[in-house]
């Protein structure tokens, strides 16, 4: 098919933006932009007036050869259902009776055009289109239509894919002038596509010319024709008001109105294919993992279900592990008219943490029951550092420790002042954690009553009470924590050298400054 040589002396260029549109196109002309592309074998000159649909470029008129002259021919309208339509209307550009008249139209593409004096010397039409890799069944639409009188030609509804790039020649006029013999490099100019040549193959192509004035809304389904099994790699869409091949039968005031125009398919195209993350080597209670999913649909939310949230929770594209155990993670994504549905299930088993534990070394008076602390290498930011006081929160079996003297024998309570040697008497156990017990012995120091009220609390540490308040004076920085029995902090700081004191109800507390703990009484 040889295509004839359409456009009069004017400036009249449309572009889509290139990009990946997925399987669809946008056709239903509700949002509308302005040109920014300008003519197609001149990029950036000769923009053109008004607005345009948003994906497509249409025809306005912007004319150079001597003079400007620019006209609005695609404007938005009222739609079938609301909303807005896009309005071609073809009309007369020139001076007084010099020129000739312009199609109005819409476009994947990017228009070219060269403008001169001499009309049999203009030329123009469509470079490019949008990337493109599916094989629709159709283009469908809705269009209706009113003749101006002039003359009776057919609108036209092209749509063309194709694989390659076509590289030729055309001619340009980039100032304006009378004539010009200057020529541009295009890629993918319509009649190389449609004609399979200069690097270009067509794949498939749907065409159909509208007659008469069928003056309300009207279904148009245009079947595409394929001439080849392979899967194309660009698609144009052509919407005209105008004959497209012969700029001779274009008539002045014929207009077509184009709403919900889409690409159609019979059946499932593409098998959704659901790209699950990959899990660490090892999922630890307390840590978390990056999870979000991926699918070649793109268009359709994933859903992501948890079996047990007690075990694991996906939040914000973060697999969080709560508890230790096994449950199943299920991704799935609901099939539709291009994507058939896709489900995937794994199994997320999450291991206790490792936690070292060991003991502290302690100091208490001899009349006074002694208070082992432990130390926790291990623990996750959920448990925190108040539970070496609430060891029951973490473990199944409360881990406890018993003073021994240098003959083995059980120290009780109140008991003499001096050096006395902690040791496990049971081993803790943690349902989120796998335990390894520091079995190093400490030390618990057992001193005389303080009739001064000061009492060493570790080398360096002393410690004495006032009335709502207590002391400690440390001859170096430290890190200190008051504890009530319960266990709820009620101090926690690092300490500088010197006195701190903190204000207190009346009441029994648990001090624990570095690794030394004792008990006080606030009165």
């Amino acid at each position: 098919m040889r295509m004839k040589r359409f456009y009069p002396a004017i400036v009249c260029l449309l572009i889509a933006g290139i990009g990946h549109l997925n399987a669809q196109i946008n056709g239903d002309f509700e949002s509308w932009v302005v040109d920014t592309r300008g003519n197609g074998a001149l990029p950036g000159q000769y923009l053109r007036p008004g607005t345009q649909p948003d994906g497509w470029e249409a025809s306005n008129v912007n004319q150079k050869v001597f003079i400007e002259k620019k006209e609005t021919l695609v404007t938005p309208d009222g739609g079938r259902m609301g909303g807005s339509s896009a309005r071609m209307e073809n009309k007369f550009v020139g001076v007084m009776s010099i020129g000739s008249n312009a199609p109005a139209y819409i476009t994947l593409g990017v228009p070219w055009v060269y403008a001169v004096v001499d009309l049999s010397a203009c030329a123009g039409g469509t470079l490019g289109g949008i990337s493109y890799t599916e094989r629709p069944d159709s283009i469908a639409g809705y269009f209706k239509r009113s003749l101006g009188g002039e003359k009776a030609e057919n609108a036209l509804i092209l749509a063309y894919l194709w694989e390659g790039t076509a590289t030729s020649t055309v001619p340009v006029n980039p100032t304006g002038g009378i004539s010009s013999t200057e020529t541009a490099e295009v890629q993918d100019q319509d009649i190389s596509v449609l004609n399979s040549r200069d690097g270009a193959t067509l794949i498939g192509k749907a065409e159909y010319q509208i007659s008469g004035e069928p003056g309300d809304w009207t279904r148009i389904a245009i079947p595409f024709e394929y001439y080849s099994s392979r899967r194309p790699e660009k698609l144009n869409v052509i919407i005209s008001s105008a004959n497209y091949y012969d700029r001779g039968a274009i008539g002045n005031g014929n207009i077509l109105w184009a709403d919900d125009v889409e690409l159609v398919f019979k059946s499932t195209i593409k098998q959704t294919e659901l790209s699950i993350p990959g899990l660490p080597y090892e999922c630890f209670y307390g840590s978390e993992t990056a999870f979000i999913p991926a699918s070649n649909d793109t268009n359709t939310e994933i859903q992501i279900s948890v079996e047990d949230p007690a075990i694991v929770t996906i939040e914000n594209g973060i697999m969080k592990f709560r508890n230790a155990g096994r449950t199943r993670v299920t991704v799935s994504q609901a099939g539709n008219n291009l994507f058939t549905g896709a489900e995937s299930t794994i199994t997320v088993t999450v291991k206790p943490a490792p936690l070292t534990v060991g003991l502290c070394h302690a100091t208490t008076e001899s009349d006074t029951d002694p208070v082992y602390a432990f130390i926790y290498e291990g623990l996750t930011d959920a448990d925190g550092d108040i539970v070496w006081s609430r060891p029951e929160q973490v473990f199944g079996t409360l881990p406890l420790a018993q003073a021994y003297t240098d003959k083995g024998e059980k120290v009780t309570f109140p008991a003499e002042a001096g050096t006395y040697t902690i040791k496990w008497l049971q081993k803790p156990v943690a349902y989120n954690y796998a335990v390894r017990v520091d079995e190093t012995e400490r030390t618990l120091t057992v001193t005389e009553r303080s009739t001064t009220g000061i009492t060493e609390i570790s080398e360096g540490v002393t410690v004495y009470t006032h009335p709502g308040k207590l002391c400690i004076n440390s001859d170096k920085p430290a890190n200190a924590a008051i504890y009530t029995l319960q266990g709820s902090a009620c101090f926690q700081k690092n300490i500088a050298a010197g006195q701190t004191s903190v204000s207190l109800p009346k009441g029994l507390y648990i001090v624990k400054i570095n690794n030394s703990v004792r008990k006080v009484v606030i009165q």
